[in-house]
């Protein structure tokens, strides 16, 4: 009986004829999101890290610039209030220099007065000299150093006016006195053209950065009036002995008929055409010599 049990648990189970075998479960694919893929993930990761380096470098480059640009600023304004310190004493030798010449010529200032104040207008624009040229600009701007180096270049030429005219009173002779003056308000021109030049650098930079100009003054506004080359020796307001002739024609007007020798008078441009027949504008006559100094 035992042995019945034994074979008959190890005997196969008999399959009825036309049965179907068991299906085959294929495995399941799992789907899944794009951005949850392995390599999705890793360019994603490799744009946000570049997004991020790129705001950051852009906030640094403005944070950089706005520096910059306050350090440009501050520098500029620091060189026109340094300029104006420097130039408000200055207006008083700028009087002096466009008066004690005429003086001069015409004898009512005595040779050893007028070459003591012409020495001490060459002390005065050395110091403006070396004023401006002292101390670091703290920036880098092209602009200002060209500005700075014609500021400089402008009071070296008013240096050299202050020595023609101290060089002036040395002269005995009339011409020689008239010629040294006239080369000495012909370099006080060119310095205040110069300065000129300066002041318009000054002014691309105030247009630059939305600057007032708070300090600094144009050399217009100075009270000076200078020459230009070809003027007259003598200040305006005051007659040059010999100046005029009877029946010679006033200072700054042609004479009827007869066309000017110089060019037209300071401070008035030329027409741009003239009509046929029409004499150009006229020139202020030279002084002739005057009378010989008392001293």
């Amino acid at each position: 009986m035992a042995k019945s049990n034994k074979q008959a648990t190890q005997r196969r189970p008999i399959k009825a004829r036309g049965a179907l075998p068991s299906p085959r479960t294929a495995p399941q694919r799992v789907t899944r999101v794009w951005y949850k893929r392995p390599g999705y993930r890793l360019v994603g990761a490799a744009l946000l890290i570049l997004l991020i380096a790129g705001t950051v470098a852009t906030v640094l480059n403005i944070r950089e610039s706005s520096r910059i640009r306050n350090r440009d600023v501050q520098a500029v304004r620091q060189f026109e209030r340094k300029v104006q310190l420097l130039q408000t004493p200055a207006t008083s030798t700028f009087q002096a220099m466009n008066q004690a010449p005429g003086e001069f010529l015409l004898g009512t200032m005595p040779p050893e007065e007028f070459r003591s104040q012409a020495e001490g207008w060459i002390e005065e624009f050395r110091k403006l000299n070396a004023g401006l040229k002292s101390g670091a600009l703290g920036t880098p701007l092209e602009t200002l150093e060209e500005a700075r180096g014609l500021y400089v270049q402008g009071t070296m030429f008013y240096i050299d006016a202050a020595k023609t005219f101290a060089l002036a009173s040395r002269f005995s002779a009339a011409p020689d006195r008239q010629e040294a003056i006239r080369l000495g308000r012909n370099l006080l021109a060119h310095g205040a053209a110069v300065v000129g030049m300066g002041e318009r650098q000054m002014q691309k930079l105030r247009n630059r950065f939305g600057l007032n100009p708070e300090t600094g003054t144009p050399p217009q506004e100075l009270p000076v009036q200078l020459p230009e080359e070809d003027a007259a020796v003598a200040p305006p307001g005051a007659e040059s002995p010999g100046a005029t002739s009877p029946g010679a024609a006033p200072p700054g007007a042609a004479p009827p008929g007869a066309a000017p020798p110089g060019g037209s008078p300071p401070g008035v441009e030329p027409p741009a055409a003239e009509p046929p027949g029409a004499p150009p504008p006229a020139s202020v006559p030279e002084a002739p010599p005057g009378p010989p100094p008392s001293g």
